[in-house]
């Protein structure tokens, strides 16, 4: 499994990808549609129209590293209400998209004040 440091941003790419991208179409997109820099510590994912594939992209130290999954059944659960070009996830939430989890489904459950208690 993947693992990142906690402090990497990972960004998705808020729109369908071309899965026949390599690394320099992907690097395309990062800066010319994200305006971000590619060779920055972050994780770039991208998906595809089913939503069956998944492809990112990270700079490591002297080049890029692309990983690929394709899902053998099922789907990858990104959030459908997302607005802008690209949204921000932490490591945990990546974990849990791996693994098939539609970690949005999850309800928010809003954060307790001790007044609430008295």
């Amino acid at each position: 499994m993947l693992s990142l440091a906690s402090d990497v941003p990972i960004y998705i790419y808020n729109d369908i990808t071309d899965m026949r991208k390599s690394i320099n179409g992907l690097v395309l997109l990062i800066v010319d549609i994200l305006k971000k820099d590619p060779q920055s510590k972050a994780l770039y994912l991208f998906y595809n129209k089913n939503r069956d594939k998944i492809k990112s992209i990270l700079w490591d130290q002297n080049g890029f590293v692309l990983l690929y999954k394709p899902l053998e059944k099922g789907r990858f659960k990104f959030p459908k209400d997302i607005s802008g070009l690209a949204y921000e996830i932490d490591s945990d939430l990546l974990q849990w998209l791996l693994k098939g989890f539609d970690f949005y489904a999850l309800k928010q459950y809003p954060e307790l004040k001790k007044s609430q208690y008295f």
